[in-house]
């Protein structure tokens, strides 16, 4: 899985995080403020190494790499460009990718914003949108309420789901 945000205070954030509950040995970290010799090595073992299963990255991981083995990309926040998410996916859908592999994008965003008028997604209760493959979290679904903990929790069933569907193939 690959995680990508744009913005410095965000990363931080997950960082600290995916820490806390998964510790060290299950994600890398890929940062603009890291030297050459720490993004070479962080690329190197999520690449190579099993155990590396979580990628965290912010833009500086959006060009460039090729990641074609992971199975799906969170973003954690929208790029601005189209040509930026672009990039992002393509990380992973490059030569060298099996044929049948999907790339999974899971979107994020809330009603009311930007992000709602550029993606204008609705999804059924697995999180699933209407096209195969694509799952969103956030304020999605027509609901009375929203809160925090509910969008929370269409994360989580949105990643379950994207398992279960890389799973099935």
């Amino acid at each position: 899985i690959i995680l990508f945000t744009n913005y410095d205070e965000t990363f931080n954030y997950y960082k600290e995080i995916i820490s806390d509950i998964f510790g060290d040995d299950v994600c890398c970290y890929f940062n603009k403020n890291m030297t050459v010799d720490e993004l070479e090595l962080a690329a190197y073992r999520f690449q190579n190494e099993k155990k590396y299963r979580i990628l965290l990255s912010d833009q500086s991981g959006g060009e460039g790499r090729n990641f074609q083995h992971a199975d799906c990309i969170i973003h954690i926040d929208i790029p601005w460009s189209a040509n930026d998410l672009e990039q992002r996916i393509g990380r992973l859908d490059r030569i060298g990718r099996e044929k049948n592999k999907k790339v999974i994008s899971v979107l994020s965003y809330s009603k009311s914003t930007i992000e709602e008028e550029l993606f204008n997604i609705l999804t059924n209760e697995e999180m699933e949108t209407a096209v195969p493959g694509i799952f969103a979290a956030g304020d999605v679904r027509k609901k009375t309420i929203r809160q925090v903990v509910t969008a929370a929790s269409d994360g989580a069933i949105a990643a379950q789901s994207a398992f279960h569907y890389i799973k099935q193939r």
